[in-house]
């Protein structure tokens, strides 16, 4: 140090670095999300009075001069960066820019709630395209004349507890993408389908979703509530209720011929415009879900290979509840240990039963329980319209049950039979026939169960409820006692 107090220039430097070293490390700490590889937190307020669009990335860090719109900032974030959002309604079509990393995702994220981003009539609110690991958590979609979200060519994309509303077409639609995940939503009103997934896509995460009043928009075709024709889809946990217009042609979740190797599993589906389910495409399971009412429950065609639906309750008022059919090409099902009864007709006309078999390659039936309760007499349990169009027909250990008076619970080639009769076809060895049970709510038999220990050995894990499946000697039906 000089005479004078003054800093020699070396000694400046040594002082100037420790300084800016510590102010580099408070902010760090004030901001626990900006870490290592130059992510940073990143804000939108578009109510704030000082909030400027023409601010640059590094002064958008701070609260007190965030971005005006949530287009600015899907401009400038970079793999790492957190998006906050205060409330407002911001209008525009958001197209992130850059991509994230599988650590580090691009993440776009309602900090109080209250967050639109309206398309005010452009085709999208949401383009997702070219970009991988891109996060959007807590924000409402809208007003798009196309699709709410547009993801396309896209990998590890998640939305989540967003709600999609209001679009003119497509809630959600992907196309050509991988591990896109939604979960925890809120899919409503979209005048085409909720979630639209096509093919070319895999891995897509449908979970936890509510998915209500989509493609009610006057025509009948792509309004179902969830449509997957991709690879390797997850759908689990939803609720899918009310969606497409009158008539067969909208799903309540539909599984399109090109769909393979998907899971569908522990939904709620139910008062859907054609089916609550269709399982068209190969290599599927549907388990655990609920179908409650409608014109159709669950649908088989078009199926390279076989479908299986395991430990289902498939109840309500239906014309048939299960349904086999062909379309380009024809169905190929198992039905295994599931619950199926019909209190009911939801048609004025025409044939109504638990399972109806159009036409199909292959149906194979096990451990069902199949009551059609409705004392009207018109229903069967079982319905087989053509034998000639019903190909490699198994049936075993199953429970047939109608009110029928003269026991005839089936019908072959449009005949009425009962259980003694239709063992000619060669079929239900060891199933069991009676009058209708009587179920609790949750579609347990509260009377005698004549299915307890009559069911034969197919593999499966558990029963609807998560209760063990024995080894040996399984319950009829969808649960075990």
């Amino acid at each position: 140090m000089a005479g004078g107090g003054e800093l020699e220039p070396v000694e400046r430097c040594r002082r100037f670095a420790a300084i800016a070293l510590w102010l580099a490390v408070l902010v760090g700490f004030s901001h626990p999300e900006a870490r290592a590889s130059g992510a940073a937190v990143l804000w939108v307020d578009g109510a704030a009075a000082d909030c400027s669009d023409a601010y640059s990335r590094d002064q958008a860090i701070s609260e007190t001069t965030p971005w005006c719109s949530v287009v600015r900032a899907a401009a400038a974030a970079t793999a790492g960066d957190t998006v906050r959002i205060r409330p407002g309604r911001y209008v525009g079509t958001v197209r992130p820019a850059s991509s994230g990393t599988e650590s580090g995702p691009v993440r776009y994220v309602a900090v109080d709630g209250g967050v639109t981003i309206d398309a005010d009539g452009a085709t999208a609110a949401v383009k997702i395209v070219s970009v991988d690991d891109v996060v959007f958590e807590g924000i409402t979609v809208t007003g798009a004349t196309t699709q709410g979200i547009w993801v396309f060519d896209a990998g590890r994309v998640t939305f989540e507890h967003l709600s999609v509303r209001g679009n003119g077409g497509p809630g959600v639609q992907i196309k050509d993408s991988s591990a896109v995940t939604v979960s925890r939503s809120v899919i409503s009103g979209n005048g085409g389908a909720g979630i639209f997934e096509t093919e070319g896509s895999s891995g897509g995460r449908y979970l936890a979703n509510q998915v209500t009043s989509n493609g009610i928009n006057g025509s009948p075709y792509s309004g179902d509530g969830l449509q997957i024709a991709g690879t390797g889809a997850h759908v689990a946990g939803n609720t899918i209720t009310a969606n497409g217009d009158p008539g067969p042609y909208e799903h309540g979740i539909y599984a399109a011929a090109s769909a393979r190797h998907y899971l569908i599993e522990s939904n709620v589906v139910s008062g859907n415009a054609g089916s609550n389910i269709k399982a068209a495409g190969s290599g599927g399971v549907v388990r655990y879900n609920r179908l409650e009412g409608g014109r159709l429950g669950l649908v088989f065609s078009d199926n390279a290979t076989p479908v299986l639906a395991s430990y289902n309750l498939i109840v309500g008022r239906y014309q048939h509840a299960v349904f086999l059919t062909t379309g380009a090409t024809a169905a190929r099902a198992k039905l295994w240990n599931n619950t199926i009864v019909v209190t009911g007709r939801s048609t004025d006309s025409g044939d109504a039963s638990a399972v109806f078999v159009n036409s199909a390659a292959a149906v194979d039936l096990r451990n069902n329980l199949v009551a059609y309760t409705n004392r009207d007499g018109l229903g069967a349990a079982v319905y087989v319209r053509d034998a000639a169009q019903a190909g490699a027909f198994t049936s075993d250990h199953n429970w047939f049950s109608t009110p029928d008076k003269k026991g005839r619970h089936l019908v072959w080639n449009g005949t009425r039979l009962t259980l003694s009769v239709w063992r000619n076809n060669g079929a239900d060895a060891h199933s069991i026939a009676s009058a209708p049970p009587t179920f609790d709510p949750d579609m347990h038999v509260v009377s005698k169960n004549l299915g307890r220990k009559r069911g034969e050995t197919l593999g499966l894990s558990r029963d609807y409820a998560g209760n063990p499946v024995p080894a040996t000697a399984p319950d009829i039906g969808a649960y075990q006692s």
